[in-house]
C-alpha cells in the first residue's frame, strides 16, 4: 500500500469519528499524530526537523480534502457556511 492510501484510510478514521476534525486542521493533524504514537511533544518536535514531517501534515490536509470531496457524510458542519459565504463573494465581485 501506497504512503497516501495509508494516509488516506487512517484520515478517513479520523474524520468518521471526530467531527471537530471535519472543520479544523488542527484537530486533525492532532488526532492523525496521536494514532501515529507521537506523545512526546519533544520528540515529536525533533522528529519533525530530522524527517521533513512537515509534508505529512500537508499530506494529510489533501487526503482530508479528497475524502470529503468524494463523501458528503465527511463534510464538516462549516462547509456550507463556507459555500455560502462563497456565494456572496461572489455576488459582491459582480456588483
Amino acid at each position: 500500500m501506497g504512503k497516501m492510501k495509508y494516509v488516506e484510510i487512517q484520515v478517513e478514521e479520523i474524520l468518521q469519528g471526530n467531527f471537530d476534525a471535519r472543520d479544523d486542521d488542527n484537530i486533525l493533524f492532532y488526532e492523525y499524530l496521536k494514532a501515529q504514537d507521537y506523545a512526546d511533544f519533544g520528540a515529536l518536535a525533533d522528529q519533525i526537523m530530522d524527517t521533513k514531517m512537515i509534508t505529512k501534515f500537508k499530506s494529510v490536509a489533501r487526503a482530508r480534502r479528497k475524502l470529503q470531496e468524494h463523501n458528503p457524510l465527511l463534510w464538516g458542519k462549516r462547509r456550507q457556511e463556507r459555500m455560502n459565504a462563497q456565494e456572496d463573494f461572489k455576488q459582491y465581485a459582480r456588483e
